[in-house]
């Protein structure tokens, strides 16, 4: 790089040691040199998280809880790595973190679920930002199936209705609307 009056960043790394010597000359002689050096320090901001959702809004117990969160690097760093923990009822479950998705087959009505996720530019990290909680709602009852009969009914016939049912909370069937 000699005879440049500046360096890129490009070719700079961090704690790199930069030394540059200045000698002037009239063309014939040469003056006494100068010397500076410089040390390139560390220039990073931690990344930032800018927005965090957690859908649905109102889950029921068949609903799959999704996470969906947006970054943001002031350097523009991509995302290194990701840090995502997931709590019900407010105890931290280990074997979700790391998870976008957690599978209804996860959750019960009741449930409170919570998570948080911080984020890294490989340099720093951002600081834990957390969803706003998710209580997990009843999910109706199924008609798995019915029938009206006898099929051969006549004006003389009881008609009876028939039907089964499933509840995905396993509440007891209270009442049935016909």
């Amino acid at each position: 790089l000699d005879n440049f009056l500046t360096v890129s960043y490009l070719y700079t790394r961090t704690a790199d040691i930069w030394k540059v010597s200045v000698m002037p000359s009239d063309g014939l002689d040469f003056g006494p040199p100068s010397n500076a050096t410089v040390s390139i320090g560390f220039a990073n901001t931690a990344p930032t998280l800018t927005s965090l959702t957690l859908d649905p809004a109102s889950p029921i117990s068949t609903d799959n809880l999704q996470l969906d969160f947006i970054y943001d690097d002031a350097e523009g760093d991509p995302l290194v790595t990701a840090e995502i923990e997931w709590s019900v009822n407010g105890v931290h479950v280990l074997e979700h973190d790391n998870s976008l998705t957690i599978d209804a087959a996860h959750t019960a009505k009741g449930d409170i679920w919570t998570v948080r996720v911080r984020v890294s530019d490989g340099l720093d990290m951002s600081p834990w930002t957390a969803s706003s909680p998710r209580n997990i709602l009843n999910a109706p009852p199924e008609l798995l199936s019915f029938s009206l009969g006898p099929e051969d009914a006549t004006t003389i016939s009881q008609l009876e209705v028939e039907c089964t049912w499933f509840d995905p909370d396993e509440d007891p069937l209270i009442d049935v609307h016909i």
